[in-house]
């Protein structure tokens, strides 16, 4: 295991992974004016080739995950870094920070036992995707990198010469350097909710006219079948609906025989679009859903019964 330093000034940020064949083309440099000047520069989307953070980084903490396990959202789409010699073919794990100053961050991790499973660590600089050539750092068991106040940044966890397994990873950086967490998703008063932009039950947002939905776009039967970001979007919502702090596993115990399918919802007069993730509880025949900003972990909306349980967009 190796340890990462980065210098930044970070703000939470949240995503998932993918898996890898060759690497995509760069997105071009943006400017001095868009790195330094204020104002953030337009992220590549993520594709296919793209590995995919699934959790924003904060100050302080110490992250636990396993890239051996498919279900914390790990991605098997990088092979080799140019920072670093050797066989990286293994399964990567991704975070994201955002910047809210200038300053400098170290990621380290902890009891790193290389000779059981030799991770390292790997920043990269949103602004040019989640691949090899956005890499602007590196580190065994540690890195540290200094970073620019409203630019985004990846850190990468990866196994060397295809190990994979647990690691704990900590977080280090000036109290000034990341911004707090996103706040979490408080459940809505009833007023609230009836405002909500998917009705007030989920038998409404499947009939408004002012909503166009497409049942079953997706249906997954196990966590292998399901693409990174899937994964990290039924991770994120277990977890905010839950208050469960390793949901990874307790998801799919829940997915029943039907798996998990995925709907997508377009507000027909904006046409934006959101993506819910819905299953049966236990089995049986009560629905479970949870409602994403298309593309993201952005969770908008979750329902434990036939009504959202929060909802954050109202209705336009």
């Amino acid at each position: 295991m190796r340890t990462l330093t980065l210098t930044l000034t970070l703000l939470p940020f949240l995503l998932g992974n993918t898996n890898c064949g060759a690497p995509a083309a760069a997105a071009p440099v943006p400017d001095a004016a868009d790195l330094h000047g204020g104002s953030s520069p337009s992220y590549p989307h993520p594709t296919m080739d793209d590995c995919f953070p699934i959790a924003p980084l904060v100050c302080g903490e110490v992250i636990h995950d396993d890239t051996s396990d498919v279900n914390a959202g790990t991605t098997t789409v990088v092979d080799g870094w140019p920072l670093a010699v050797g066989n990286y073919a293994g399964p990567e794990i991704a975070y994201v920070i955002e910047a809210a100053v200038d300053g400098t961050i170290d990621v380290s991790l902890e009891d790193a036992s290389p000779t059981l499973v030799n991770h390292d660590l790997f920043v990269l600089d949103a602004a040019l995707g989640c691949r090899p050539e956005a890499t602007i750092a590196t580190g065994f068991s540690g890195v540290e990198v200094e970073v620019t106040a409203g630019h985004r940044y990846y850190v990468v966890v990866d196994g060397f010469d295809g190990d994979a397994g647990p690691f704990s990873a900590r977080v280090g950086c000036d109290d000034a350097a990341i911004a707090p967490p996103h706040p979490s998703l408080d459940p809505p008063q009833s007023d609230e909710a009836a405002r909500c932009a998917f009705g007030e039950s989920t038998l409404e947002a499947e009939t408004a006219d002012w909503l166009v939905l497409d049942e079953r776009v997706e249906e997954h039967l196990s966590p292998e079948s399901m693409s990174a970001l899937r994964r990290a979007q039924l991770r994120a919502g277990w977890a905010e609906a839950t208050n469960s702090e390793d949901p990874a596993d307790l998801v799919f115990q829940l997915a029943g025989p039907g798996g998990v399918w995925v709907d997508t919802l377009t507000m027909a007069a904006t046409g934006e679009t959101f993506t819910w993730l819905r299953f049966l509880q236990g089995g049986s025949e009560i629905p479970f859903g949870f409602l994403f900003r298309a593309g993201s972990t952005e969770l908008v909306a979750y329902d434990l019964d036939t009504g959202w349980m929060t909802c954050t967009v109202e209705a336009p």
